[in-house]
């Protein structure tokens, strides 16, 4: 699977922002991406030169700025990727790894970079928590649902994406070098009704899973008792 996070920093910008680099300005009505400059403050102004009222948060005071950032995680088949931007070629080590590419800066434009993060990584798969019930809208929360998932997908349908709550990550993880006289032919479950088998080959797997909750969606949702 591939995982996309997408979030601002939790630590306001302040001072001189990176120019060229993604980031958030917003107050309680509205908000914009927007590209930094070699300027303290992100422009206030539009296009057109006019006073810009959603980067303000009282007509005159701008709006708190945050940093824009995306992470992409992924299984590589290999540590060192010698090939165009880090991928990887035939002749290259055959080590599976955990890899993220970066939201980041080069010469001044957003780009993504590489970064190799756990070496024998070599199965992950990703099941997102779904809040149905209940259906009524509650009063006290106005929205639907009670914050706690009630079923899992992997592939959550368009519908289902706004109710997505938590995130339950897999992973099977693999020794780099070989155990003489060990053979691993086990399946490992991945998932609701999900699995995947080891090649039958001499390197010791464990597998790793964790749950994670989508607090911007699930406290909300949260029904006092």
């Amino acid at each position: 699977d591939i995982l996309v996070v997408r979030r601002t920093n939790t630590v306001l910008a302040s001072g001189a922002v990176t120019t060229g680099a993604a980031y958030l300005q917003a107050n309680v009505i509205s908000g914009a991406i927007q590209f930094g400059t070699a300027l303290a403050n992100l422009p206030t102004t539009n296009a057109a030169g006019a006073a810009n009222a959603i980067f303000k948060v009282d007509g005159i005071t701008g709006a708190d700025v945050r940093k824009y950032e995306q992470f992409i995680y992924f299984v590589a088949p290999c540590r060192t990727g010698s090939g165009a931007n880090g991928v990887c070629a035939a002749a290259d080590d055959a080590i599976p790894t955990l890899k993220r590419l970066e939201l980041s800066v080069a010469g001044g434009v957003a780009a993504l970079s590489l970064v190799p993060v756990v070496d024998g990584i070599d199965y992950f798969k990703v099941e997102y928590g779904i809040d149905s019930l209940p259906v009524a809208v509650d009063t006290s929360t106005g929205l639907a649902g009670d914050g706690i998932p009630e079923s899992y997908a992997t592939a959550p349908t368009l519908a289902q994406w706004p109710n997505v709550v938590s995130v339950r990550i897999y992973i099977v993880a693999r020794n780099i070098e070989p155990s003489a006289g060990f053979t691993d032919s086990k399946t490992y479950t991945v998932g609701s009704g999900l699995a995947t088998t080891a090649a039958a080959d001499q390197y010791k797997r464990h597998q790793f899973m964790t749950e994670v909750r989508i607090i911007n969606v699930a406290a909300r949702r949260e029904i006092p008792r």
